[in-house]
């Protein structure tokens, strides 16, 4: 085992996933070195603060975060100096975590229910739900982040999104919650 103070300066800022070489062999970075997912959260405002890219990868299998994306907004939101910046980071803090939620609370109860009839939407960001209603499929499409839900064919918003789905959406014995 390393001194501690060497293990400091080994994973990424935010994420901490480790950093490793072309051999998969970890290596010693910059303690304020960030990987390039966590580079992408950060707002081009607070990339002068010092934060080096690590050119090497992050170790394959440490693929769950110890942080979630939300968290890592706010903590990159704790070193902003700007307050207009701060409370643009607070609604993506929001957003993040609304998504979050509705992915580890919600989107398994949908997914037993409709199983293959719920799907992730990367361009749109948003979940889109096939469903059937009076023997005639019907899209909808659910936003997360906007907790807000698009019924294509009649072009019609709905807010409170996700109660509008686990009331309409969900049978009884899922939604217990």
């Amino acid at each position: 085992m390393l001194p501690q103070e060497i293990k400091d300066g080994w994973g990424c800022r935010f994420c901490e996933r480790d950093f490793v070489d072309q051999d998969n062999k970890p290596i010693c970075l910059h303690k304020l070195s960030i990987c390039t997912d966590c580079y992408d959260l950060i707002p081009w405002e607070e990339k002068s603060l010092g934060y080096n890219i690590a050119s090497c990868n992050v170790k394959e299998n440490n693929t769950v975060w110890s942080l979630r994306k939300s968290e890592i907004l706010a903590e990159i939101q704790t070193e902003v100096k700007n307050d207009s910046l701060a409370w643009e980071l607070d609604a993506k803090i929001k957003r993040e975590g609304k998504v979050e939620f509705f992915s580890e609370r919600w989107l398994p109860k949908f997914r037993a229910w409709l199983q293959d009839e719920i799907k992730w939407d990367d361009k749109k960001e948003c979940f889109t739900l096939l469903l059937e209603q009076d023997d005639l499929p019907v899209i909808k499409d659910f936003y997360p982040k906007a907790n807000r839900v698009l019924i294509r064919k009649q072009n019609k918003w709905l807010h409170n999104g996700l109660q509008w789905l686990i009331k309409n959406v969900l049978p009884k014995e899922h939604n217990n919650d």
